[in-house]
């Protein structure tokens, strides 16, 4: 490793740093904590959708994705009951479910002098109160970032950090040649983040295995 390159450790959070798909367990957690008539409407007519299996015929006909079908439930609701919400959601579910192995790792490479970027598909209106808590930079948390309008929120993103999409995030940043990179995730389908790195590591039951360049396990 050259010495006189930045040494940046990205992670993956869902799955990864905390044991669950952060971005529709926060979906989840809004319903249930705040009630409104739309939000109501849109939560029958996506329940009706899935009990009468038609989920992925309304998903192929409107060129969208599960998770953005889910994300729309919350849409009308003003920016300050999502932060508020944001909050309670990291305050409740995250801190307390943080999976040690993983968790310790990226403390223990901060220790060594890593730069931690979180890169994930989770919603920005929590992942930022994650980073503020670990002394990572608000400008390190790339991830799908919900996209409000005069401070309501439109049921929408900006652009959904995930797969290759963590790539050309990273790629507009940081220089490849420039740095020494370690990722962890728990899925192949970050294999575009995995093999930009010059180390990856896959997580596996709540630890992780190195990986070589052609994504073979190597026990740690």
């Amino acid at each position: 490793m050259n010495e006189h390159k930045e040494k940046i450790a990205f992670f993956d959070f869902c799955d990864t740093l905390v044991p669950f798909q952060s971005a529709d367990a926060y979906v989840k957690f809004v319903l249930k904590h705040h009630k409104s008539l739309p939000m109501l409407m849109r939560r029958v007519f996506f329940v009706f959708l899935r009990n009468m299996h038609l989920l992925n015929w309304y998903i192929k006909k409107k060129h969208t994705t599960h998770k953005a079908l889910v994300l729309r439930q919350l849409k009308g609701l003003s920016e300050t009951v999502m932060l508020d919400m944001g909050k309670l959601f990291y305050e409740e579910r995250i801190k307390t479910s943080l999976i040690p192995e993983t968790y310790n790792r990226m403390k223990q490479l901060q220790q060594e002098g890593y730069r931690i970027v979180i890169v994930s598909g989770g919603y920005d209106i929590y992942l930022r109160l994650f980073a503020a808590e670990n002394g990572i930079k608000h400008c390190d948390i790339l991830s799908t970032e919900l996209l409000f309008d005069e401070g309501v929120f439109s049921g929408k993103w900006v652009s959904d950090c995930m797969n290759e999409t963590k790539v050309l995030q990273i790629e507009k940043r940081f220089d490849r040649e420039n740095i020494y990179s370690i990722a962890y995730s728990d899925s192949l389908a970050d294999l575009p983040l995995l093999t930009w790195c010059n180390e990856a590591y896959l997580v596996q039951h709540n630890t992780y295995v190195k990986t070589n360049r052609l994504l073979n396990l190597v026990l740690v």
